[in-house]
C-alpha cells in the first residue's frame, strides 16, 4: 500500500463514520429540539390557565393536555354521534366560497380516514412501477374492479414527505404484499433504502 493510498483509506474511514455519527445525532437533535419548542409554544398559551388551577407551573401539562384532548376527539369520533357532528361541521365549512377551497381536500381526507376506515385495506406492498421489474413500495388502500378484473388502489409515498406522493391501480399480479410493519416500511423510506427490516416478503 501506497502512502497516498493510505491516507485516503483513513480519510475515507473517519468520513464514514463521521457521516454515520451525525446521521444518528442530528435527527435527534431535531426530534427533541422541535420537541421542545412545541411544548414551550402550548406552555406558553395554556400555562395561566393550568396554573389558576394546580398552584404552580408544570412544564409539559400543556401537551398531555392536548394529547388528552387528540385521544378524546379520536374516541368520539369513532361513534355515530361523533361522525354525523364531523361530517355537519366539514360540510359548513366546504359551504363557505372563501373556505371551500380549503376545506374540500380536508373534507376527503377525513371523509376517507374516518367513514371509511372499515373499507381501507392498509397493508404494505411492493408494486412494479414506473414500469415492469421495478419494485417500488406502496400502501395498498382497497381493492376494486376495473375491467373486470380485480385491481387495488395503491399509495406510493414519495421522499422527503412520505404524506405526499401518487396514487397507482395495479392488477394483483404486479403486486407482492409484505411482511414489513409501517414502522420498518417508513424507516426504509425515510432512509433511502439503507435501513431496512431483514425481511421484507
Amino acid at each position: 500500500m501506497t502512502r497516498l493510498s493510505f491516507w485516503n483509506a483513513i480519510r475515507r474511514h473517519f468520513l464514514d463514520k463521521l457521516v454515520l455519527g451525525a446521521l444518528v445525532w442530528v435527527p435527534l437533535y431535531v426530534t427533541f429540539k422541535c420537541l421542545f419548542i412545541l411544548i414551550s409554544f402550548l406552555d406558553r398559551i395554556f400555562s395561566p390557565w393550568i396554573e389558576t388551577w394546580v398552584g404552580f407551573h408544570v412544564f409539559g401539562a400543556s401537551f398531555v393536555l392536548i394529547l388528552l384532548f387528540f385521544y378524546l376527539t379520536g374516541m368520539i369520533i369513532l361513534g355515530k354521534a361523533g361522525r354525523w357532528m364531523l361530517g355537519g361541521i366539514l360540510s359548513f365549512l366546504g359551504s363557505i366560497p372563501i373556505l371551500s377551497w380549503v376545506f374540500q381536500p380536508l373534507h376527503l381526507w377525513v371523509k376517507t380516514l374516518v367513514f371509511e376506515h372499515g373499507q381501507i385495506i392498509n397493508e404494505l406492498a411492493l408494486i412494479q412501477y414506473p414500469r415492469e421489474r421495478y419494485w417500488t413500495l406502496g400502501i395498498i388502500l382497497r381493492q376494486m374492479n376495473l375491467f373486470n378484473k380485480n385491481y387495488f388502489c395503491v399509495f406510493i409515498p414519495t421522499l422527503i414527505n412520505p404524506l405526499t406522493g401518487y396514487t397507482a391501480f395495479s392488477s394483483e399480479e404486479f403486486i407482492c404484499k409484505t411482511q414489513m410493519s409501517y414502522n420498518d416500511g417508513l424507516k426504509m423510506l425515510m432512509s433511502v433504502g439503507v435501513v431496512a427490516p431483514e425481511r421484507v416478503l
